[in-house]
């Protein structure tokens, strides 16, 4: 009797095993499975790199592929066609991940793997290694590694320049990690961040997406602030006295300018870390994305106009009005609303 259910058992398992191993999939099946979900990305900052959707809309990739860039589109693999990417909607720069945004149809989202990674694990990296797009190696995890609470996979499979950003997926064709960097002193040092960071991160997402341009003015203030201190512009002081606004209406059209209300509000303009802060009971905060110059009208009024990103990624025009009378006005636009402040220069 025993025997038998040792026969059993034995026979129950090696089922189980046989089952599990049916659903491997071959290299080929593999490629064929996550190839049309990933994409080469290309910025304006001359960086490039890979990425995958893990949402119908969003593609996943390292955050130093776009690192100062201001704009970025996805060429979807082994296709003619590109998508712009119109901003990010989730971060981690511990992790070197971000979440982009992207127009056009939606794709199918590569799955996250769950389990423990394993040392010997069979891997396979899909990326375009020096721009050359679709390219898949093999390999095997050979470690699995923590640095300053950030998961680190250590593969085999090569990971060159351009496939930043790519999937490492397992033989279920899921994603177990994100290809990073590789160690250039050394053969088969290549690593990447585990799917657990990814799968963090996409809890995290925000409905309306942040544009690049706002990554790339901190990347840009960062990066003057670890070379000499630069001299600084003078930062420009206002108070204001009264504030009105206006609405677009139902109809989208431009309603009437509100009653003026009185107002001692402090504004600053700081052009050496090109910000616009006005300190009402909640701190705005105003990202300077363009300068458009000064113009003058027929009236004889110099206008300044400043092209902005708010502190929710909201684009918006900041304009500093010199009226002939001597009047001086900030006004903040919004497509949908407007605000005016009656303002004069601190010492």
């Amino acid at each position: 009797m025993l025997s038998t259910l040792r026969n059993i058992c034995i026979l129950l398992c090696s089922a189980s095993v046989t089952a599990a191993q049916s659903h491997l999939l071959s290299p080929a099946a593999i490629y064929r499975h996550v190839v049309n979900s990933t994409v080469t990305i290309v910025t304006d900052a001359e960086t490039f790199g890979s990425g995958f959707y893990v949402a119908p809309n969003v593609v996943a990739t390292n955050y130093h592929v776009v690192e100062g860039a201001t704009k970025a589109k996805c060429m979807l693999t082994n296709t003619t066609t590109e998508v712009n990417v119109t901003g990010y909607v989730a971060i981690d720069k511990n992790a070197d991940l971000i979440l982009l945004k992207v127009t056009g149809k939606p794709k199918t989202p590569l799955k996250l793997a769950h389990g423990k990674v394993t040392t010997g694990q069979v891997i396979y990296a899909v990326g375009a290694p020096q721009g050359m797009e679709g390219t898949i190696s093999d390999g095997i995890v050979s470690a699995v590694r923590t640095l300053k609470k950030l998961k680190l996979i250590q593969i085999t499979a090569p990971i060159s320049r351009g496939s930043s950003g790519g999937p490492i997926v397992n033989r279920l064709g899921e994603v177990m990690g994100i290809a990073t960097l590789s160690h250039s002193s050394g053969q088969n040092l290549n690593f990447a961040v585990s799917y657990t960071h990814l799968q963090t991160l996409m809890g995290r997402m925000k409905a309306t997406p942040t544009p690049l341009v706002r990554l790339a003015r901190q990347h840009s203030s960062q990066a003057s602030s670890a070379n000499t201190e630069p001299a600084r512009s003078k930062v420009l002081k206002l108070r204001t006295t009264a504030v009105a606004a206006r609405h677009k209406t139902s109809e989208s059209r431009w309603g009437d300018w509100s009653d003026w209300e009185d107002a001692s509000i402090l504004i600053t303009l700081d052009p050496g870390i090109e910000r616009i802060i006005i300190y009402s009971q909640q701190r705005q905060v105003y990202d300077i994305a363009e300068n458009d110059g000064d113009s003058t009208d027929k009236d004889g009024n110099e206008t300044l106009s400043l092209r902005c990103i708010d502190d929710d990624g909201v684009s918006c025009t900041v304009r500093l009005v010199s009226r002939q009378e001597g009047q001086l006005q900030l006004y903040v636009d919004y497509s949908n609303a407007s605000w005016v402040y009656n303002v004069y220069a601190l010492d």
